[in-house]
């Protein structure tokens, strides 16, 4: 089992590589493709101890854990593990200083450890959960979070034909360059930028789809990815553009939030409740 695994995580490695070098998917993605191979290269499968933990040798090295679960199957990162990975550190250093970012590197750590926390990843209850990416974070002021390490979680029994969807895993691959690059937050922007980033990933997963038609190759991408989760993306995608009315293209803006209600479109069951909240306000 452990092998097969191993075997599907490099399987999907060079999947998510191979769309990433289709020049017109690279032209679509533009920055993003060079950042989304980056993070594909430190890609590394993780199994599951008998705790129900990610099994990880070195919390500080910059690799991204990678877990493939079955349905009901849960998994946790350690608190000792869930400090802040390398690439983190190094975009907190440009906000804050080699000096601050060192210190708060270590007392997040240290918060973690002490106070034993971590956070579960949902559970895969239906085929319709496809991937989720994970961290632990920390207030260490009333309104600011701290993003601690981030791992991906892959439901390896919604995978058309045994092979699992690089577009899927390219989308949650999005959500740690997001984390990686903007570890730090604020509490009173934590839904909005739920939104936000999910409106992010799903301008990259259909950039690919996109850039995958333009090269008259879009059905190769149903060997491993459903027709449901494509449209999705897509739709999402299309919603983003036309209701999109400021200059940041992800701002999710009360005309965009509206929309997605309209249109049925609560990506997730947690971003679902989000964006209807802010739409009834």
């Amino acid at each position: 089992m452990v092998r097969n695994n191993i075997s599907s995580t490099e399987n999907l490695r060079l999947d998510a590589q191979e769309l990433l070098a289709v020049p017109t998917v690279a032209d679509r993605l533009g920055d993003y493709a060079v950042r989304l191979s980056s993070v594909t290269d430190r890609l590394v499968h993780t199994e599951i101890d008998s705790r129900g933990f990610l099994e990880l040798e070195d919390e500080r090295t910059d690799q991204i854990p990678l877990v493939l679960r079955h349905l009901g199957q849960r998994a946790a990162i350690h608190a000792n593990n869930s400090g802040m990975n390398s690439e983190q550190v190094k975009s907190l250093s440009l906000i804050l200083g080699s000096g601050k970012a060192s210190v708060a590197e270590k007392k997040t750590k240290m918060y973690f450890s002490d106070s034993q926390s971590h956070d579960k990843l949902p559970t895969f209850d239906d085929v319709s959960g496809l991937a989720v990416t994970g961290s632990n974070f920390w207030l260490p002021e009333p309104n600011t979070i701290v993003y601690g390490r981030p791992y991906i979680s892959m439901n390896v029994d919604a995978a058309p034909r045994s092979r699992l969807s690089p577009v899927v895993a390219l989308h949650e691959l999005t959500h740690v360059v997001q984390k990686e690059s903007r570890p730090l937050g604020k509490v009173e922007n934590l839904r909005r930028n739920k939104i936000r980033r999910e409106l992010e990933a799903y301008h990259v997963a259909a950039q690919i789809i996109l850039g995958m038609k333009d090269a008259g190759r879009q059905r190769e991408l149903l060997e491993h990815t459903s027709k449901d989760e494509l449209e999705k993306a897509l739709n999402i995608e299309g919603v983003r553009l036309d209701s999109q009315s400021d200059s940041d293209p992800f701002d999710p803006n009360n005309r965009v939030v509206k929309s997605m209600v309209d249109n049925g479109l609560g990506i997730t069951t947690e971003i679902g409740k989000i964006i209807r909240g802010i739409s009834t306000k």
